[in-house]
């Protein structure tokens, strides 16, 4: 009997535990990311006993079973719900994350290194970002060094607010040219009447055309400069093919190139021609650009140039349009028209063109038909249209910092009021072997141990780890119904083993009355 008692006392403080680890997650309830403990028991140790049917030396009766009585129960484990993801809730700002999925943060101090799944993370006034705790959250800086390395994240608030401007390399302007009538004609210069009716103190410079579009590019100091683009068609007569000049201008007062200020050509950069199969599809093209400080009205100072890959090369210099008037460093870019062709080596003057088209440079005849790219992909000259198809340029002006965003995979960028973006920092998301051995330190935190091994990098969204969701948190995974449940069966549990101690009390009072008596 008197074992009796030690049992019931082993039921009442496991059961008691028990109880804590209830309460520990029904007053977690509300707490961010933490994850539901479950208790688990075990019996304890029991004494073999000797009963009639396991009892040896009884002629021929084998023992048949092994008695053993137990004595009582202890707290085996509690094991963490890591597994379950807790419901999610719409955050303040765009910091406060959430992993659906598997995988923890990093967060750091000067003790070392901590995981957690609790997101809520903020920028501090000196630009790191860190948890309510003050712990650094992890990333890798994005550069050109593959991966960057392991670091605490921090937007200087003195160096990534701002991005200086980037001074164009490549413009594309494609359109669809279905003009079917010229507005400028020249008898003798049929290919460049567009750019003899250039007049940069005309307004506008340029007499009629068939058709305008324009492009915006950027100089060194990231200001930008409207890059006009005037096309019209060239009657000739010919084997069905269509050609169409065309002239690159900038307003002339932008125009900073050594000889061209204060003249009838400032402003004009590049006139040429585009050559369309009779389907319509671009077929060849020629450029030329007008000499240093040259009359532009005189043909024999334009040279050719090669159309390549890129499209033509254009050298020019802008005038800043601020107060003082500076002029730029020269600046070299392309101008994409959609015709990957290398033009025919050698230069040859304008003036040596005249009226006839088989003299334009790069004109390699009616069997050059390169094929089509798409309708959107090479300015093309199909009937009945004149549009701007497409058109873009990689420079852009100099931006401050609008707002940042983070995607699912954890990449970090910072977006700026001159609509480009970049990317600083990747969070990586970490998984351990041992998941169930990692420490609890308070603060949402947990740390690594010998039993959980070491923590395993990765990228959120891929393999087998979760997705990081931004403006979201993840709360708690209790269940409430499921704790309830819980208690009831560890309160009738602790009422039962109170019991057997009361009871078995009695009993040993009952068998010290029978002494006395």
């Amino acid at each position: 009997m008197m074992s009796s008692l030690y049992i019931g006392a082993t039921g009442l403080i496991a059961l008691g535990e028990g109880m804590g680890t209830i309460s520990n997650n029904l007053s977690n309830l509300n707490t961010v990311g933490y994850k539901e403990r479950l208790h688990l028991f075990e019996d304890l140790m029991s004494t073999a006993l000797t009963t009639p049917s396991n009892a040896i030396g009884r002629g021929d009766v084998l023992p048949t079973s092994y008695s053993q009585m137990g004595h009582g129960s202890a707290t085996s484990a509690i094991i963490t719900r890591f597994y379950e993801n807790g419901a999610f809730e719409a955050g303040s700002q765009v910091t406060d994350l959430a992993i659906n999925g598997k995988g923890f943060f990093q967060v750091s101090n000067e003790n070392g290194a901590y995981y957690t799944r609790a997101g809520n993370f903020n920028f501090n006034k000196d630009g790191w970002l860190v948890n309510p705790s003050g712990l650094n959250l992890m990333g890798r800086r994005i550069s050109s060094a593959v991966g960057g390395t392991l670091e605490a994240i921090r937007l200087d608030p003195n160096t990534e607010m701002y991005m200086p401007g980037k001074a164009t390399t490549r413009a594309t302007v494609i359109s669809n040219l279905g003009m079917t009538e010229a507005k400028t004609t020249n008898a003798a210069n049929p290919f460049f009447s567009l750019a003899l009716s250039y007049n940069a103190a005309g307004d506008p410079p340029m007499g009629a055309s068939g058709y305008s579009n324009s492009t915006i590019i950027y100089d060194s100091q990231g200001q930008q400069h409207e890059l006009n683009i005037n096309y019209d068609l060239v009657e000739h007569n010919g084997d069905g093919r269509k050609i169409i000049q065309y002239t690159v201008s900038i307003p002339a007062s932008e125009d900073g190139r050594a000889g061209f200020a204060g003249t009838v050509g400032a402003g004009l950069l590049l006139s040429g021609t585009m050559t369309f199969t009779s389907d319509g599809e671009l077929q060849n093209m020629s450029a030329f650009v007008p000499g240093s400080g040259a009359n532009i009205h005189d043909l024999t100072t334009w040279n050719s140039v090669p159309v390549g890959a890129s499209g033509v090369s254009l050298n020019t210099v802008f005038k800043n349009s601020n107060a003082s008037g500076t002029t730029n460093a020269a600046q070299t870019f392309n101008l994409d028209f959609g015709l990957g062709f290398e033009s025919a080596a050698g230069s040859v003057q304008a003036a040596a063109i005249g009226s006839d088209p088989n003299n334009l440079s790069g004109y390699t005849g009616a069997g050059n038909t390169a094929p089509a790219k798409g309708n959107r992909e090479r300015t093309q000259a199909y009937s009945g249209e004149v549009s701007t198809l497409n058109r873009s340029s990689d420079g852009y002006a100099e931006g401050w910092m609008q707002r940042i965003s983070i995607d699912a995979s954890g990449v970090l960028s910072v977006h700026y009021d001159n609509g480009q973006h970049q990317d600083k920092f990747q969070i990586p998301l970490f998984t351990f072997q041992g998941e169930q051995d990692l420490k609890a330190e308070g603060d949402n935190l947990y740390s690594a141990t010998l039993e959980s091994g070491a923590a395993i990098e990765g990228v959120a969204d891929t393999a087998n780890l979760g997705s990081i969701v931004s403006t979201s948190l993840e709360m708690s995974n209790v269940d409430i119904a499921r704790q309830f449940t819980y208690m009831i069966t560890n309160q009738r549990g602790f009422q039962f083993n109170s019991k057997i101690i009361t009871t078995t009390d009695t009993m040993l009072q009952k068998a010290l009355e029978l002494k006395r008596a």
